[in-house]
C-alpha cells in the first residue's frame, strides 16, 4: 500500500512538472531576446585640443536568435540633454528594432549623446562621434569572434559584419556619411546602405565617393530642422555629382521630426512652415507605423540588393502619403545645367533657363520655393496659356532608351504662379522615333510630383516668400508604358500641354534609369497599410525557433504527459492488483 501511494504521489508530482512545461513552452516567440540596454565601461579619448575626455560606451542592443545576421546601426540626434551617460535617446529606437529582429537583422542603437554634449567643452565637428563609433565597431567585433564582452547577450557568431546598414536620425543622418567613410578606410567594411531620417546639415559636405544605397525621409511638417536639409543633401548629390549608386528620396507628407524617436517627447509640430490648410499631421503611432514597415522594406533591398527605385510610382508608400524620388544611375538625356540639349515650342509657351537658389537676391525663380535652401539649381520654366501647346526636346544624336527600364523627369509644379491657378499641372509625354512612330502617357492628375502645394505669398520688411515649400520631384514612367515605337531610335521627346488651360511647371532633368526588365515590382505590389514581410521574401538565416517548431514542442510535450500518465497508472493498476492478491 505504502508503494501505491509513492506512486499516485510520484504521478501528481510528474503531472505538475510536465503540464507547467506546456504554457512555459507555448508562449515562446519567434524572437526570443528583448531589446537589451548595455555598458561597456568609460573609455578615453584625447581631442584635437589635445583635451582628454572621458566618455560611457552604452547603448541597446536587440539579436534574433539565428547566427550571421546582417546588423543595422542606429545613431539619434541632437536632442536636450541633462546627462549624457542617463538621457537614453537611443533606446527611442527600440520599436524599430523589434521590427528588424523579427525580420532576420540583428540590431545596435548606440548612446551618441557625447557628441552634442557641451558637458565637456564643445565638441569639434564629428571627432567625439567617430571615436566612439569606432570603439563600439571594435567590441561588436571582438564579441562575435567569441572575445570575453560586457554586452547581455553571448555575441558569438551572431553578427555579420560584413553586412551593415546605417542609420542616422537629425543630426547623425548628416553623420552617417562620414561614418560610411570610417568604415572602409579603418576596418574594410563595405556599408551595405545608408537610411538618413529627417537629417540636418550642420557641416558643409560634398557627399562623394559614396558607393551604397542612400535613402532619405523629409518629413513635410518638419518644425526642427525646417528648411528639409534632406532635400539639399539629395541635390548635392543628384543635381551637383554624378554618383553611381541609388539615392532615394520620401518627402512624407503630414509628417514631423521627433515622432521617430519614441525618447522625445517633445512634437515639432506648432512650429511647422506652412499654410497649407491640408497639412494636417498625423499621429506619432501612424508616423512610426511607417517608419517601421519602410525601414523594414528598405533594409531588406539594401542588404539583398534590390532596386530601390521599383518601390515607387504612385502617391502612397505603405498607406501612408508620400512622393518618392528615385535617382538611378543611367542615361541623362535633358539636364537644365550641362549637357546639350535643343528645345522647340509650338504655341503660346515660353520656357526659360533659370537659376533656383535661397538666396533672394541670386535666384531667377520667382518665389517658388523647393526645400533645404540648396544655393544652385538650373531648371527650364516652362509656362503656357493655351491647352494645345507642345514643348520638344532633342538632341544632335539618337537616343537609345531600349536597354532602361524608366523614364524619369525631375519637375515640379510652380505652385507660386499665377498660372498655376491653384490645380495640379498634369500633362502628356510623347516619344517619336526616326520612323516617325510616336507613343505618349498621360501624366495621372492625382500625383504629389504635378500637386498644387498651397500657400500665400508672405511680405515682410526684409523679403517676400511663399508661406509653403514647392518640392521638385522625380517622377518615374515605365518605358513599357510606350507601345509601337522604336525606343532604340528616339529622336524626340514632347511635353504635350493639353491637359489644362494654363500652368508654369520647373523641369530640372529628363534620364533614364533601370535595367529593362519584364516584371518589375511596382508600389500597388508593397504599399498596403497592413503589408507584411514574409519569410521567402527576404534572406532571413537559420532561424532556430519559429512559430512552426515551438507548435511542434508544445504539442511533442502534451503528448509526452498523456504518455506519461498512461504508464504510470498502468503501473499503479498492476501493482494494485498484485497487492490484492496477495492479501
Amino acid at each position: 500500500m505504502i508503494i501505491i501511494k509513492k506512486l499516485i504521489t510520484l504521478l501528481l508530482l510528474t503531472l505538475f512538472i510536465l503540464t507547467s512545461a506546456v504554457p512555459i513552452l507555448a508562449e515562446i516567440p519567434e524572437i526570443s531576446e528583448e531589446a537589451m540596454s548595455f555598458d561597456l565601461g568609460t573609455t578615453t579619448m584625447t581631442t584635437s585640443l589635445g583635451k582628454e575626455l572621458t566618455y560611457t560606451l552604452n547603448g541597446g542592443i536587440r539579436i534574433p536568435e539565428s547566427n550571421n545576421n546582417p546588423v543595422v546601426i542606429f545613431l539619434h540626434g541632437s536632442h536636450p540633454i541633462t546627462n549624457s551617460i542617463s538621457d537614453r535617446y537611443d533606446l527611442g529606437f527600440s520599436y524599430l528594432m523589434e521590427d528588424l529582429a523579427a525580420q532576420g537583422y540583428a540590431s545596435v542603437t548606440l548612446n551618441v549623446n557625447i557628441q552634442y554634449s557641451f558637458e565637456d567643452g564643445e565638441p569639434i565637428e564629428t571627432e567625439r562621434l567617430e571615436d566612439l563609433f569606432s570603439k563600439h565597431i571594435q567590441a561588436l567585433i571582438d564579441a562575435n569572434n567569441g572575445e570575453v564582452s560586457d554586452y547581455p547577450i553571448n555575441l558569438t557568431g551572431k553578427l555579420d559584419l560584413s553586412n551593415i546598414i546605417l542609420i542616422g536620425h537629425s543630426r547623425s543622418g548628416q553623420s552617417i556619411f562620414d561614418l560610411y567613410k570610417l568604415l572602409d578606410t579603418d576596418f574594410g567594411i563595405e556599408t551595405k546602405g545608408l537610411i538618413a531620417i529627417a537629417p540636418s546639415e550642420i557641416w558643409l559636405n560634398d557627399y562623394e565617393n559614396i558607393n551604397t544605397p542612400i535613402s532619405i525621409i523629409v518629413p513635410e511638417l518638419d518644425g526642427d530642422v525646417i528648411l528639409l536639409d534632406g532635400q539639399r543633401i539629395f541635390d548635392k548629390m543628384v543635381v551637383h555629382g554624378n554618383p553611381s549608386n541609388e539615392i532615394q528620396l520620401i518627402y512624407l507628407y503630414n509628417t514631423n521630426h521627433n515622432a521617430f524617436n519614441t525618447a522625445v517627447t517633445r512634437q515639432d509640430s506648432s512650429s511647422i512652415p506652412s499654410f497649407d490648410s491640408n497639412a494636417i499631421l498625423i499621429s506619432s503611432e501612424e508616423q512610426r507605423e511607417f517608419a517601421s514597415l519602410y525601414i523594414c522594406e528598405i533594409t531588406k533591398r539594401m542588404i539583398n540588393n534590390i532596386d530601390l527605385y521599383t518601390l515607387s510610382g504612385s502617391n502612397e508608400l505603405f498607406g501612408f502619403q508620400a512622393m518618392v524620388s528615385s535617382y538611378i544611375p543611367g542615361q541623362t538625356l535633358v539636364n537644365a545645367g550641362s549637357n546639350p540639349y535643343n528645345i522647340s515650342t509650338f504655341g503660346n509657351i515660353i520656357t526659360n533657363n533659370i537659376i533656383y537658389s535661397y538666396m533672394p537676391s541670386e535666384t531667377q525663380a520667382g518665389f517658388f520655393n523647393h526645400p533645404g535652401a540648396s544655393p544652385h539649381i538650373p531648371l527650364i520654366n516652362i509656362r503656357w496659356q493655351d491647352s494645345d501647346g507642345i514643348v520638344r526636346f532633342t538632341s544632335d544624336h539618337l537616343w537609345n532608351l531600349k536597354s532602361f527600364d524608366v523614364l524619369n523627369i525631375y519637375i515640379a509644379n510652380d505652385s507660386t504662379d499665377e498660372l498655376a491657378l491653384g490645380e495640379p499641372k498634369p500633362f502628356e509625354v510623347v516619344l517619336i522615333d526616326a520612323f516617325g512612330n510616336t507613343s505618349s502617357y498621360v501624366i495621372p492628375n492625382e500625383l504629389h510630383y504635378i500637386r498644387f502645394h498651397s500657400g500665400e505669398l508672405i511680405v515682410t520688411e526684409f523679403s517676400s516668400f511663399y508661406s509653403n515649400f514647392t518640392p521638385l520631384g522625380i517622377l518615374p514612367i515605365p518605358l513599357s508604358e510606350f507601345s509601337d515605337i522604336d525606343l532604340e531610335n528616339i529622336i524626340s521627346i514632347d511635353f504635350k500641354l493639353n491637359q489644362t488651360k494654363s500652368g508654369s511647371l520647373m523641369l530640372h532633368s529628363i534620364s533614364t534609369g533601370g535595367e529593362a526588365i519584364e516584371d518589375s515590382i511596382t508600389d500597388n505590389d508593397t504599399n498596403e497599410t497592413n503589408y507584411e514581410l514574409s519569410s521567402d521574401e527576404i534572406d532571413i538565416p537559420n532561424n532556430d525557433v519559429s512559430k512552426d517548431s515551438t507548435n511542434s514542442l508544445s504539442i511533442t510535450f502534451i503528448v509526452l504527459v498523456c504518455f506519461s500518465i498512461f504508464c504510470i497508472m498502468g503501473i499503479c493498476i498492476v501493482l494494485y492488483k498484485k497487492s490484492f492478491k496477495h492479501h
